[in-house]
């Protein structure tokens, strides 16, 4: 399996702030490699954008392919993810890397608020009990830097959950958003 990586290429970043080739990528990860029909069942994509987006993602080192195999009738290509996770480096010193960041959180997290107000609107949403899937809200407060090292062994317990779930029989899609960062230091 394709270790995780870290790209400073600012193509490869931009490539991730287009929604539908976020949807690609996390599908890939999910599903592992993959035809155009079957990423396009995955995401709701007509194969013909799949194709581009797939090819903007190969073009900047992101997805490769990975063989052939029969689809239907065909011998299509199969799609991977170059590494398994792939994170965009920020650098606070680099005014397109600041920029790139700022467009990224945005972009995640209107999806969230969206794909939330969806669920909601559907009826689907479970806010509680022993199967509750949907849960939202926001915390503010003052941490010590053992309190943060804390919170952030946390969340990447959370994030390696939810990178290592699979599709298979008997479980939902489920969606994590969160957006730690520092808050302007008011009095309580």
């Amino acid at each position: 399996m394709p270790r995780s990586t870290t790209t400073t290429r600012r193509d490869a970043a931009e490539a991730l702030l287009s929604p539908r080739r976020l949807d690609l990528a996390l599908a890939l990860r999910a599903q592992g490699p993959s035809s155009v029909s079957e990423l396009a069942a995955a995401t709701g994509m007509r194969p013909t954008a799949v194709y581009a987006h797939l090819d903007k993602l190969r073009e900047v080192g992101l997805v490769r392919e990975e063989g052939r195999r029969k689809t239907g009738r065909r011998d299509g290509i199969v799609y991977a993810l170059a590494d398994r996770e792939t994170a965009v480096a920020y650098d606070p010193d680099d005014p397109a890397s600041v920029d790139r960041t700022c467009r990224y959180a945005q972009m995640v997290l209107r999806r969230a608020a969206a794909e939330s107000s969806a669920a909601f609107e559907s009826g689907l949403a479970r806010t509680r009990g022993k199967r509750r899937d949907t849960a939202v809200g926001y915390a503010r407060t003052w941490l010590a830097p053992d309190e943060l090292a804390r919170a952030n062994a946390l969340l990447e317990e959370l994030y390696a959950l939810f990178n290592e779930a699979r599709p298979r029989e008997g479980r939902r899609a489920i969606a994590l958003t969160f957006a730690l960062r520092p808050a302007p230091d008011a009095s309580p």
